[in-house]
């Protein structure tokens, strides 16, 4: 049997463990909390980098006209004429063609599809990214067009006594159109936008109503999925008295933004839409801007020489940037958290938490500035050459 002195030797040896122990753990903790916050500092110097040049990736030569227009197309780029359209790659290749015949496009991109429709005219052509496209003719002369994420498509058409609307599914191998959404010129007024949910199943019109020597918008729901059939396809109505609606799009896939005159309004749930924020503004709205996550409106600014007020919004209406801005510009987008205004000479871009990571004048003039496939990737597009560029810090 141990004697009191072993014993007490023991207890002092068995504290001795617990103390390094204890020690050895709030090391490895404070070790552990050291490399996350040097990670995280890291990450967020990342983030908030500042770029102040860029190099060019690859070049090549337009071979078009200055007739032709580019735009955004999944981290590529589509450019479209009058005569044709096709997608050029990284690499400045073709992903694919199509040509076509028609006086003034009309063009609506959703994923990887592409409708270009002849305004005015009567037919509609479908690209799904990998093919020469499709096309529809429709009976009446077009006047807008929109196209979903699996080329379902939904126009605005020009009738003798109204206008009316149709979708279409230009790949059945029976009767193209799917729906003719019934408008009433006396109740409802004349249709004049529409926009379709990326999976084609819900359609939003707004339609302007003279009434009383009155000016009125009202914006219709339609739904064609099995909730709508029940509800003759209308699921919602919302009548503007005190604002004009200038337009509609949607936010993501079951969120729809409409622009008001003098703000917005977000509705979800399209089965049965519900209105989660409107924003109305006393101040004059110079820009508007929306994307699948988020919401953006540049005001006028206040005196001669002040900068204009640039506020952005989430899809649920929550405000999340405030900030003044000095830019230049003459186009707005916003592509993944880049906020890209530019002009033909300069370009800025802003992240969406309000930071800024690019700004540049350009000593020739261009016609483009479009996002490319990766976080740092752009096309600068001139009248001679498509430019692929990466941001630089020098």
């Amino acid at each position: 049997m141990a004697s009191l002195t072993e014993r007490s030797k023991e207890a002092r040896l068995e504290k001795q463990k617990k103390k390094r122990k204890i020690v050895i753990i709030i090391a490895v903790i404070a070790a552990a909390a050291a490399v996350m916050l040097a990670g995280w500092f890291i990450i967020e110097a990342v983030r908030t980098k500042e770029y102040t040049g860029y190099s060019v990736i690859k070049e090549f030569e337009r071979q078009d006209s200055n007739t032709v227009c580019y735009r955004y197309y999944d981290g590529d780029l589509l450019k479209y004429s009058h005569d044709g359209a096709s997608a050029l790659g990284r690499d400045g290749n073709a992903l694919w063609n199509g040509s076509y015949d028609i006086k003034e496009p009309l063009v609506d991109v959703c994923d990887r599809y592409v409708a270009i429709a002849d305004m005015g005219g009567k037919e509609i052509y479908i690209f799904n990214g990998s093919d020469t496209g499709t096309s529809v003719t429709v009976p009446y002369p077009i006047a807008s067009v929109k196209i979903a994420g699996q080329g379902v498509v939904a126009a605005i058409l020009e009738d003798e006594t109204s206008n009316v609307i149709h979708l279409y599914n230009p790949y059945s191998q029976a009767d193209k159109l799917l729906a003719e959404v019934p408008t009433n010129i006396v109740s409802d007024g004349y249709p004049l936008e529409i926009a379709l949910s990326p999976d084609g199943q819900s359609l939003v019109t707004t339609y302007l109503n003279v009434e009383s020597g009155g000016v009125q918008s009202n914006v219709c729901f339609y739904n064609f999925s099995e909730v709508g059939q029940e509800k003759n396809r209308m699921v919602g109505g919302i009548p503007y008295k005190d604002s004009l609606v200038t337009d509609i799009d949607f936010c993501g896939g079951d969120s729809v933004c409409i622009w008001l005159e003098n703000g917005f309004s977000i509705y979800s749930n399209m089965k049965e839409p519900k209105l989660v924020h409107e924003e109305l503004f006393e101040e004059e709205i110079v820009s508007v801007v929306n994307s699948d996550k988020y919401i953006g409106v540049v005001f006028e600014g206040n005196g001669e020489n002040s900068k204009r007020n640039f506020k952005l919004y989430n899809i649920k209406g929550n405000k999340i940037l405030d900030t003044d801005i000095s830019y230049e510009y003459n186009n707005l987008s916003i592509v993944d958290e880049d906020i890209i205004f530019y002009n033909d000479m300069s370009c800025a871009i802003m992240r969406v938490d309000g930071s800024e990571k690019f700004c540049h004048s350009f000593d020739w003039e261009i016609d483009y500035f479009i996002k490319a496939d990766d976080t740092n990737s752009y096309y600068i597009i001139d009248a001679a050459k498509i430019y692929k560029v990466k941001l630089t810090e020098d």
